[in-house]
Parts: structure tokens; C-alpha cells; sequence
């Protein structure tokens, strides 16, 4: 994913934050993360598959959840090498 369309995915997520809609991320047939809009703590939500580790992000930390984002792909892509 590149980071236009993470932002993208991101506002998307924000603007439908009352819908509960959760997206996730997936190579090689696995899902890495997920990702979804908290509307009630204004924050998104990152679950990382891997490690069961989930994190969270103001609503005003696009570019943060972007690098979070990349990371972890480029994480899983290391793995699968």
C-alpha cells in the first residue's frame, strides 16, 4: 500500500467511524492487521495479528498510523523471505 491510499483508507475509516467497519491488511493469504476508527475516543486502532499486539492513535496522528502501517507490511514481507 502506498501512503496516499493508507490516508485515504484512513479518513474513510474516520468519516464512517459511527459504522464499526474494520479493515485488514493481507499478504502472502494472512492477515497481518486490522484496522479500525474508535469514534467515541476519536483514535484508530491497530491489531497486529503476528503478536497480538494492538495499538492506538489519536485521530490527529495520520501520518504515524501511516508509518505503523508500512512497517509492519514491510515486516511481514522480511519474514516471508
Amino acid at each position: 500500500m502506498i501512503s496516499e491510499d493508507i490516508k485515504t483508507l484512513l479518513e474513510t475509516l474516520k468519516e464512517y467511524g459511527h459504522s464499526e467497519i474494520t479493515h485488514s491488511v493481507f499478504q502472502n493469504g494472512r492477515t497481518i492487521l486490522s484496522i479500525c476508527y474508535l469514534e467515541q475516543d476519536k483514535s484508530y486502532k491497530i491489531t497486529y495479528f503476528e503478536n497480538e499486539n494492538i495499538e492506538f492513535f489519536k485521530d490527529k496522528e495520520v501520518e504515524l498510523v501511516t508509518l505503523s502501517i508500512h512497517k509492519a507490511i514491510r515486516n511481514n514481507e522480511k519474514k516471508t523471505y
